[in-house]
């Protein structure tokens, strides 16, 4: 049985983002990073250390991807001064045969 409103779902998950950007921001502010791959879970950033990144789709500003990000299961590549966002696979094998791979233990594209 659901204890929150449809409304108080999407009010969380709108403040979740908002604090994502805010962390990410943070980070620009504080440090060059050169590359890097972020995501949210329960409500708060991690820099990811493994896994497979696959992009979805590039932004030049981190507003704009925000909009469009699912926290839940999208995360953020930071690299060259662009916003990528995309999907965190754990295996190689669970990846799309059509698109690049990057890996984010390694910090290279895989295939």
């Amino acid at each position: 049985m659901w204890t929150k409103s449809a409304i108080q779902m999407q009010i969380e998950s709108i403040q979740e983002r908002a604090k994502f950007a805010s962390d990410i921001n943070k980070l620009l502010e504080s440090y060059r990073i050169d590359d890097g791959v972020f995501g949210v879970s329960h409500n708060n950033t991690y820099e990811l250390s493994r896994g497979y990144f696959v992009e979805d789709k590039t932004f030049d500003d981190m507003a704009t991807l925000i909009k469009e990000m699912n926290q839940t299961s999208q995360a953020v590549r930071i690299t060259g001064g662009k916003f990528i966002l995309g999907t965190v696979y754990e295996s190689l094998a669970d990846t799309p045969e059509d698109k690049p791979v990057f890996s984010i233990e390694f910090l290279e594209d895989v295939k």
